[in-house]
């Protein structure tokens, strides 16, 4: 399905697609222009990926097209991992929730664009940088833009906000403020408290 959305399919490409789909990594690349550009904020480019999920893959497979899939969490917000995370963030907004249980991952899909000649690391993610770099080669790190339409989602300087404060700690000393559970958390977890 890649020739109904991209214009072009690197080598880098394909053999990342070989070893990582289905799995989290998406790979950004340039887009025909029968892609709207709501799909992709008015870029150039467009980023596809093959989930593990199977039921996502039942729904591509049933389409028999590409599926534009958008994070199912409200701008700026921590990604979902469960169907009952998007009830909770998204409510009413949304007609229907299709659940394919808990993420197995966690955390969003690695971002790497291919769109240009040196691949570009957008957003960290499920796949890791080396893992990538053993099969393609150096990769370099996007620079954040503070205006204009993001080359990746989750690239927005909030997009990893957490609600759930966090309390850095010196010499083992944790702060007056805070609960037992936040005192808990630093005595099972000391590497967090280490500079």
């Amino acid at each position: 399905m890649i020739g109904h959305v991209a214009s072009s399919w690197p080598d880098k490409a394909r053999v990342l697609a070989e070893r990582f789909w289905p799995g989290p990594l998406t790979l950004v690349v340039p887009k025909i222009s029968a892609v709207p550009d709501i799909v992709t904020a008015g870029l150039p480019t467009v980023g596809v990926r093959m989930p593990a999920n199977p039921v996502a893959l039942a729904l591509i497979e049933a389409a028999q097209v590409p599926v534009v899939a958008p994070s199912a969490n409200r701008f700026t917000q921590v990604s979902p991992t469960t169907a009952e995370h998007v009830r909770q963030g998204l409510g009413d907004r949304v007609d229907y929730i299709l659940d394919g249980g808990p993420c197995q991952v966690g955390i969003e899909s690695t971002v790497l664009s291919l769109s240009m000649e040196a691949p570009v690391l957008l957003r960290p993610g499920g796949s890791s940088r080396q893992q990538i770099e053993e099969l393609i080669g150096a990769i370099a790190r996007a620079e954040h833009k503070p205006t204009g339409a993001h080359r990746a989602p989750g690239m927005h300087h909030r997009h990893y906000s957490p609600r759930t404060p966090l309390y850095l700690v010196r010499d083992g000393h944790v702060p007056l403020q805070g609960s037992a559970l936040i005192c808990r958390l630093f005595v099972h977890l000391p590497h967090v408290c280490r500079r």
